[in-house]
């Protein structure tokens, strides 16, 4: 008999919670996604996410033409401290989040 319900998540799994249409920001305008991710400590993670939009109508950065999606500024808050991150370890974190956005919008 198949199990019904959501499967079941593992540490890592991203859950998406809410996410903002773009809103104005000084350097265009600027997605704000806010989710979780399960960690194997804690139960969930929380963290906020910054795209901006530079390349009309998706939402990465392309800074001085790179051909490559980047997070201009992300926020991790682990519950005790809030981080601030570099771009470059979350480039394919932020392929897997906006693919998440591109099939919740679709759907």
């Amino acid at each position: 008999m198949a199990r019904r319900g959501r499967p079941n998540k593992r540490p890592g799994d991203l859950i998406v919670i809410q996410y903002q249409k773009p809103i104005p920001y000084e350097r265009g305008s600027a997605m704000r996604i806010r989710y979780k991710r399960i960690s194997k400590f804690k139960n969930y993670v929380q963290l906020e996410l910054y795209l901006f939009e530079n390349c009309g109508g998706c939402y990465r950065t392309y800074p001085g033409g790179a051909d490559y999606p980047v997070i201009s500024y992300t926020k991790y808050n682990d519950g005790d401290n809030v981080h601030e991150l570099r771009t470059e370890p979350w480039q394919d974190f932020a392929e897997s989040v906006h693919q998440i956005l591109i099939n919740r919008v679709q759907a």
